[in-house]
């Protein structure tokens, strides 16, 4: 027998909307709303109705399973426009990855955006994405994070060509 597609996502949404009943996703949503002032925020709109937008979904988790930083307050607009254009923009993001760099870049790419966690307190998603995108648009941080690249990877080698030079016989 062949299974509706529509009918299966509409019984998952229904599933969904069910959970999001539950006590413990009312007082995990209740404690991220209060997190983020009741404030959208992309736009910083207080009067629409405001939604908890996990941004990101791990298999098999139930919605009040997530660390609070995966959560984020939204306006219905901003909720909707992030649900549309998120997978545009991911795949996007994955095409350009894909050109440059092979998996284990990746890796060490995906390693080092981990890094930036600790600073996300202090600056907006849009703040970090904006420095980002404009470090990578600027050639004079291209050249310098090239040439602190080289620098330190090449530090151990340029110190023993310096010994060398040091000890060498002068002829």
């Amino acid at each position: 027998m062949k299974v509706n597609s529509t009918t299966v996502i509409e019984q998952r949404q229904k599933k969904y909307s069910e959970k999001l009943k539950d006590p413990r996703w009312q007082r995990m949503r209740l404690e991220i709303l209060n997190r983020d002032d009741f404030t959208c925020q992309i736009c910083y709109d207080k009067e629409s109705t405001l939604h908890v937008h996990h941004k990101l979904y791990k298999r098999g988790a139930e919605p009040w399973e997530y660390e609070p930083d995966l959560l984020v307050t939204l306006c219905e607009d901003c909720h909707e426009e992030e649900e549309l254009e998120l997978k545009e923009y991911e795949y996007l993001l994955i095409q350009e990855l894909r050109r440059i760099f092979y998996a284990d870049n990746l890796r060490e790419l995906a390693g080092g955006f981990s890094c930036l966690k600790p600073h996300l307190n202090h600056f907006s998603s849009h703040h970090l994405a904006t420095a980002i995108a404009n470090a990578l648009h600027d050639q004079a941080i291209n050249n310098a994070l090239t040439d602190r690249y080289l620098y330190t990877n090449n530090k151990q080698s340029e110190y023993y060509k310096a010994e060398e030079a040091v000890c060498a016989p002068v002829t």
